[in-house]
């Protein structure tokens, strides 16, 4: 038994005595019953008042643990009596929850800390179709905040695909099919409750690589067959040529035939030439970058265009390292494309080059940008398809090269149309 109980014990048993022997006629025994009594319930009332702190510091406590407070803790007395070895109890498990919380949060921390460095988004939803996480990657594929997402359901924004396609398919974003992404979802259990996780892997440059592969296997096949073919129909040619003199005939049938062989030359030299162009996509060599003054360069190409202004806009002078003959071919192509998009020849192209990123040097790319005043693009979804042109002179080779020269620089090229017409070629180069 514990001491409090049995000094009470003790008290009520000699009061009980005092009351029932005690010779209430001499003031002796009187005063020394009375002191007994008093004395008992003093230590009642001193006891229950000590008891009943105790179960409401006790309670506070255990309230604490509810709202998930880990941090409170009542102090122990040193005997071993029940209310106190129940306070001991509540303190450890107090302890074992907050190592619990912290290993929680640790473990939560160290989880975020992992998404974040692997290469793909990652997001979950809750039951209802809410967002509940998100990786700051994928943040950026949305091009949204952290707090326009969260808690935001999938409907309104736009994401219900993500909910319904099936894994490992491929999805774009609304608006931006250029950007194209793996899509793996699977389900796990959070609090009993069932979340969908999604995570999506950016597959464009993949797809770009595979695609380009295949248009240069393509071309190679086309190359090599048009130049067998047309090497023996230029010696015909030239054969028949040379014995058409020694044929008689009348000068209308003569001019006829030099007419034809004339076409069927220049035709097999246009085709020569044509397959030559393609060898570009197929052969080229990979960048040969050095230091280069890059407002320097975009005035020796605009001194090209001798009928067309061009404004070149570079806040700082700007070295970078690059290849210049084939940034050079791009230049030309894009500039050639927005001077033959205008049709008045007053309205200038105007070129603006800037560094962008942070201040860190070795993550700030080159950007330089091209706008025109022309009818904009009508459809982006071939503009670097091999062949495809929308010009009746054109040979569909310009942008493919183009686009191919910036990503083996490691760059990007993106051609969009403006909002008050026209469109903007913008090319970026990372530091070599």
């Amino acid at each position: 038994m514990h001491s409090g109980g049995a000094v009470l014990l003790l008290l009520l048993a000699v009061s009980f005595f005092a009351i029932a022997y005690t010779d209430w006629s001499t003031p002796t025994q009187l005063t020394a019953a009375v002191a007994i009594l008093v004395l008992a319930l003093w230590f009642i009332v001193s006891w229950h008042r000590n008891t009943d702190q105790k179960l409401q510091n006790l309670e506070s406590l255990l309230l604490s643990l509810k709202e998930e407070d880990y941090s409170a803790q009542l102090q122990e007395a040193a005997d071993n009596e029940p209310l106190n070895r129940t306070v001991k109890a509540a303190n450890s498990l107090s302890t074992v929850l907050r190592k619990e919380r912290t290993g929680a949060v640790e473990y939560s921390n160290l989880l975020q800390k992992v998404i974040e460095q692997i290469n793909a988004g990652v997001l979950a939803f809750d039951q209802d179709g809410a967002i509940s996480l998100i990786s700051d990657r994928c943040c950026d594929t949305l091009q949204l905040t952290r707090e326009e997402l969260l808690s935001k359901s999938a409907n309104e924004l736009g994401l219900e695909a993500l909910l319904n396609i099936e894994t490992m398919d491929v999805w774009s974003p609304e608006g931006d099919h250029k950007k194209i992404y793996q899509v793996r979802r699977s389900s796990f259990r959070e609090r009993g409750k069932v979340r969908t996780l999604v995570t999506l892997t950016d597959v464009s440059q993949p797809l770009r690589k595979q695609e380009l592969l295949a248009w240069q296997k393509i071309i190679k096949v086309l190359r090599h067959e048009m130049s067998n073919s047309l090497a023996p129909i230029q010696s015909y040619v030239q054969t028949l040529q040379a014995n058409l003199k020694n044929l008689s005939l009348s000068e209308a049938d003569s001019r006829l035939f030099n007419d034809g062989f004339e076409v069927i030359g220049k035709r097999s030299q246009a085709l020569s030439r044509l397959t030559s162009s393609y060898r570009s996509l197929t052969d080229l060599p990979s960048p040969s970058r050095a230091v280069v003054n890059v407002p320097l360069l975009l005035n020796e190409m605009a001194a090209l265009f001798t009928n067309r202004a061009i404004n070149i806009q570079v806040t700082d002078p700007i070295k970078w390292s690059l290849d210049k003959d084939q940034i050079q071919q791009v230049l030309v192509n894009l500039m050639k494309n927005a001077d033959e998009a205008m049709a008045s020849q007053q309205d200038p192209i105007l070129i603006e080059c800037d560094l962008i990123g942070p201040d860190d040097s070795s993550t700030t790319s080159l950007r330089i940008a091209l706008k025109d005043n022309g009818p904009g693009i009508s459809s982006t979804e071939n503009l670097f398809v091999p062949f495809y042109t929308t010009k009746s002179d054109g040979e569909g080779i310009g942008l493919a090269l183009s686009r191919l020269i910036l990503e083996r620089h490691g760059g990007t090229l993106q051609l969009e149309n403006r909002s008050r017409g026209g469109t903007i070629a913008t090319l970026t180069i990372p530091p070599a």
